[in-house]
């Protein structure tokens, strides 16, 4: 998956030894980090000079899981400009626990910055609550179109209880969205419904995930009613979705739910109905 943050899916290594590696890449112009950082006088952001050095250390030959534990020192000595190249030298350097090396970034123009940093084996997984990989092998929304972050908790069959992080970079706050079109800087309170229902959706398939529509069963909204909404949601809030079982037939499962901000409602749902149909019906 290409990073949309000014770096490639993959750095081009350009040589490699026991002792260290080297790798490029190119700064595309294009890139829509570009449109905000900094609007009239785009800058690479420094931390994507870190990722390369990340990326360029996976490429030489450690193991790909390999992760970044300390970054013991940076210094910055100029900007990134989009268009420019950007050539990454690591090298391996003695130390005291991991993978130590110190890497250094440089354009045709001279050197952009200088690093030491450590790698080490990943942190192991948190077993507490099912992340975004979880949601995504049980439902089949993508991209932006995706409105929860995790699960914190399940029952199958009975509840589920799953959260949503509202951030100032959502597409709907970006300068042609929903957001600015109406004035205001609020969460649209149909997205707010959506991602509830997308947390109804998971509860409904849970023991029965189908990730891919055209290979099995697609989930359809039914049915609305006693749809209530109480509070604005702003950018920095954390939708906490609450859904239970009410009743489930067949293919049809009824779920009732609220949305809460700080403990507080923000919105209820006294009934949804999912209807489980195959794509072929639907076509």
């Amino acid at each position: 998956m290409t990073m949309a943050f000014a770096l490639p899916a993959d750095v081009e290594v350009l040589g490699r030894s026991a002792d260290g590696v080297s790798s490029a890449f190119l700064v595309d112009p294009r890139d829509e980090v570009f449109a905000g950082h900094y609007p009239g006088f785009p800058v690479l952001p420094g931390v994507m000079l870190v990722e390369a050095v990340v990326r360029t250390v996976r490429a030489w030959g450690h193991d790909p899981r390999c992760e970044l534990v300390a970054l013991d020192r940076a210094r910055f000595l100029r900007p990134v400009r989009p268009g420019e190249r950007v050539f990454t030298d690591v090298a391996a350097v003695a130390g005291t626990g991991g993978l130590s090396v110190k890497a250094t970034a440089r354009t045709d123009a001279g050197r952009v910055a200088e690093f030491r940093m450590t790698f080490g084996d990943p942190p192991v997984e948190s077993p507490e609550g099912h992340r975004l990989d979880r949601i995504m092998r049980t439902i089949p929304h993508r991209g932006s179109s995706l409105l929860l972050d995790r699960v914190d908790e399940v029952r199958p069959g009975e509840s589920l209880v799953a959260r949503k992080v509202i951030s100032a970079a959502e597409p709907c706050f970006q300068r042609g969205g929903i957001a600015e079109s109406i004035g205001t800087v609020q969460y649209p309170r149909a997205l707010v419904l959506e991602s509830c229902a997308q947390a109804a959706a998971l509860l409904a398939v849970w023991e029965r995930p189908n990730p891919d529509v055209l290979a099995g069963k697609v989930e359809l909204a039914g049915a609305l009613g006693g749809v209530r909404f109480t509070r604005p949601v702003l950018p920095g809030d954390v939708l906490v979705h609450e859904v239970s079982m009410v009743r489930a037939i067949d293919d049809t499962a009824i779920v009732a739910g609220r949305t809460l901000v700080d403990s507080r409602p923000v919105l209820h749902i006294e009934s949804f109905v999912l209807a489980l149909r195959e794509i072929s019906e639907c076509r």
